[in-house]
């Protein structure tokens, strides 16, 4: 019997975010050119929807977090969400029960046939450069003059060459 490659049921539960961003309001505020406090809070917010599409796209975690990802149904491999991993990574099924297949993980990848699921926790580190902090900026920097155009679409402007 052959087994295609199936992912499916991907469900993502992360910790609060750390307080520590790769980019501040004082940084888009430059890009704006704005030296008062009125408008910190909705940048603020614009500049996490803003690194919440960039780290969908890139599949990198921009902040510190714990991350629990769990598949229903998961066979041959599956990306880790939010990579870089730092410390331990525990890969249990949907029950938390120890994988008894062999499993191995290479890179941001676990591979392995996980009939009775997978579940995987772990926390991330901060992955940046400088493009995706020029990115960040100009995002939320464009979100922030013009609130109607959809992140996603700026995103697509913005994330050329991202990693």
């Amino acid at each position: 019997m052959i087994k295609e490659r199936i992912t499916s049921g991907l469900f993502i539960e992360t910790s609060d975010e750390s307080e520590t961003e790769i980019v501040t309001v004082d940084d888009v505020k430059a890009k704006l050119n704005i030296d008062f406090a009125a408008h910190d809070a909705l940048i603020n917010d614009i500049l996490k929807q803003c690194r919440g599409q960039i780290e969908q796209k890139i599949n990198r975690s921009l902040v510190s977090r714990d991350v629990v990802a769990v598949w229903k149904e998961a066979f041959d491999w599956v990306e880790i969400p939010f990579s870089p991993v730092t410390g331990a990574l525990t890969v249990t099924d949907l029950d938390d029960a120890a994988i008894e297949t062999e499993y191995k993980v290479v890179g941001n990848k676990v591979y392995g046939d996980f009939e009775n699921g997978l579940k995987l926790t772990y926390s991330t580190d901060v992955f940046t450069n400088e493009r995706v902090k020029r990115a960040l900026i100009d995002m939320t920097a464009e979100k922030f003059t013009d609130r109607d155009t959809p992140i996603y679409e700026l995103l697509k402007m913005h994330a050329i060459n991202l990693i």
